[in-house]
């Protein structure tokens, strides 16, 4: 009789244990699904591939890479090499919309973001030509650089956003 109450306890003690590890493994995997749904996936492109970016639509002509921008009026020389991307936007959306220069980033490998330079993208674009900060028009499409002095070694990548959405692009040719 006293070995019948021993085996009880011992299965009861067994299921009890099962429960508690099952309950235990539910909660981790509960927790790991709820911090993945809170993190975005963003998707890389590559040249020549066009891109719906909030109202625009965006492609990146080419990229160059110099380590010196002459204007106009006068040059600059990057501290590592500077990339010039040449992109189009067209806007989707029937008002005008204004891009921004803010709007994009370089990536660097090390996750941290590059914005782009001032100077060395007004000087890039022809005087009277420089897309960012300009009202486009509905179906208009308009080009133009954007430059970022790239630390030497780097390999990075162009991040776009708008609102909610950000998107890379892959600069390999």
């Amino acid at each position: 009789m006293e070995r019948k109450r021993n085996g009880n306890k011992l299965i009861l003690l067994l299921v009890l244990f099962v429960l508690v590890f099952s309950g235990a493994v539910w909660w981790m995997t509960d927790q790991q699904l709820a911090t993945n749904q809170g993190q975005k996936t963003i998707k890389t492109y590559t040249l020549k591939q066009e891109v719906i970016l909030g109202r625009f639509v965006l492609e990146l002509n080419e990229v160059q890479r110099k380590p010196k921008i002459v204007g106009e009026t006068n040059a600059v020389d990057a501290t590592g090499t500077f990339y010039l991307v040449n992109v189009s936007l067209r806007n989707l959306d029937a008002n005008p919309q204004t891009p921004v220069l803010s709007q994009f980033k370089m990536l660097l490998s090390n996750g941290s973001l590059l914005a782009a330079d001032n100077t060395a993208s007004l000087l890039a674009n022809p005087t009277g030509h420089a897309f960012f900060l300009k009202n486009v028009t509905a179906n208009e499409t308009v080009k133009g650089t954007l430059v970022f002095d790239v630390p030497k070694g780097e390999t990075p990548q162009l991040q776009a956003t708008s609102g909610d959405q950000t998107i890379n692009f892959d600069l390999k040719q």
